[in-house]
């Protein structure tokens, strides 16, 4: 008895549905020449590597090379959590501009967050804006509580 040759190539699959907050195309160009590379500019500024950068913000260094390479969507809390990281140092001011800078850099790709996440994140704003607040009323300080403000309607 003689057998056929049988095509055994498997089937294809289609492309699988990107992951919960996993960017592709255009977007994810935008994400990495704006978002990312201002990440990378603040991370190698500060010194640090994604490792150290990860610990600080308490992630994973892949969570990092994600960001910087424009392949998920920030989240307003990572924004915050980046920027204390990055700036800390620097005073309070300084880390509530790169939080601002940053969301502007993510535009529309930038993901809310849970009302649990924004009751935790009002909290932190708030202690950031009275602190602001209380060294002193300057321009620079104003405009970053409008952008806020903005940013909040």
């Amino acid at each position: 008895m003689r057998m056929e040759k049988r095509d055994v190539t498997p089937p294809t699959r289609p492309d699988p549905a990107p992951r919960r907050g996993e960017v592709v195309g255009a977007e994810r160009e935008h994400l990495r020449g704006g978002f990312g590379r201002l990440v990378r500019r603040e991370r190698l500024a500060a010194g640090l590597l994604q490792a150290d950068l990860a610990e600080l913000v308490v992630t994973d260094r892949t969570a990092i090379s994600r960001l910087e390479a424009g392949r998920v969507r920030p989240t307003t809390t990572m924004c915050a959590r980046l920027a204390r990281a990055l700036r800390a140092r620097h005073g309070e001011r300084a880390v509530l501009a790169l939080d601002v800078e940053l969301q502007q850099a993510a535009g529309e790709s930038l993901r809310g967050f849970t009302d649990r996440t924004r009751r935790r994140r009002d909290r932190l704003e708030a202690w950031t804006l009275a602190a602001a607040r209380s060294s002193g009323g300057d321009p620079y300080t104003d405009h970053l509580l409008n952008l806020l403000e903005q940013q909040r309607d």
